[in-house]
């Protein structure tokens, strides 16, 4: 998906979701929605990206309120759902999958499919886990360190088989 004049809404203001949503505003992203569980982890955020892309406008919702996400979420070209939720096997969904448009596509950055995202696309989301971002990391990652292009199939086939020969445990799984 472009990023240059779309809206994107990241669900957790955590780590993953501050790269990304700093990369996505300096490349043009046209508004970006926070909503986290700590609203002042959502705000800080919120000025770190004021002042790496001034042009890109900023909304912080609490996410505790479930009417303001259901219209953000009518506004978004795209759900990133960037929360810890979904890597222990008991924990609570990140969102009620009955607030996303199911024309909205979702992407979680855990590295598997997590309950959230089996959730949304049984609505008739697209969605994505993790597992693409981790390898186009790896891929960066090898073409600084060498000069050279990454190997990207052969880098994709040992993630799969990577992540195919580890324990179901979802700590083990996660990003």
């Amino acid at each position: 998906m472009p990023l240059r004049g779309h809206s994107f809404f990241f669900l957790g203001t955590g780590g993953a979701a501050r790269a990304t949503s700093v990369h996505f505003a300096r490349r043009g992203a046209a508004r970006l929605f926070l909503a986290n569980r700590t609203e002042a982890k959502a705000r800080h955020l919120a000025e770190t990206l004021a002042a790496a892309a001034p042009d890109c406008q900023v909304q912080c919702l609490p996410l505790a309120d479930s009417q303001r996400i259901a219209a953000a979420l009518k506004e978004t070209d795209c759900l990133i759902q960037a929360t810890s939720l979904g890597l222990h096997p008991h924990d609570a969904l990140p969102l009620d999958p009955d607030l996303v448009p199911v024309t909205l596509p979702v992407m979680d950055m855990i590295y598997r499919e997590t309950p959230f995202l089996h959730a949304v696309a049984e609505r008739g989301c697209a969605t994505a886990d993790g597992r693409g971002m981790l390898l186009h990391q790896g891929v960066r990652s090898f073409e600084l360190w060498t000069g050279k292009p990454a190997p990207v199939q052969a880098m994709r086939r040992g993630l799969e088989e990577a992540l195919a020969a580890r324990p179901a445990s979802p700590e083990s799984t996660s990003s």
